[in-house]
């Protein structure tokens, strides 16, 4: 639907430009989970699914149990890549 507006020149210039900026802060969202899951990935978990909100971050890796040490590297590199604070981050295992 974004990108519809943004390409509409029917739509005025405001809409187009707002349009346009959702599209790159999504776009942006987008990259940054990808990447954080990669680097949870090279931490030794079998998989993971990063989803990042505007205040805060889950974290879902394959896995029955999380010791305290693994929560607490995750948290620092999500909150390093994501500019979250570790207590704003919510890690799940998921069997």
């Amino acid at each position: 639907m974004l990108k519809e507006i943004a390409g509409n020149p029917a739509s005025s210039v405001e809409t187009r430009d707002h349009a346009q900026q959702q599209l790159m802060k999504i776009t942006e969202r987008t990259a940054r989970e990808v990447e954080l899951e990669k680097l949870v990935v090279a931490q030794g978990f079998k998989d993971a699914v990063v989803l990042i909100q505007d205040q805060s971050a889950t974290v879902i890796i394959q896995g029955t149990s999380l010791s305290g040490s693994e929560a607490e590297k995750i948290k620092d590199v999500v909150g390093r890549v994501a500019l979250l604070e570790p207590g704003s981050i919510y890690v799940i295992p998921k069997p």
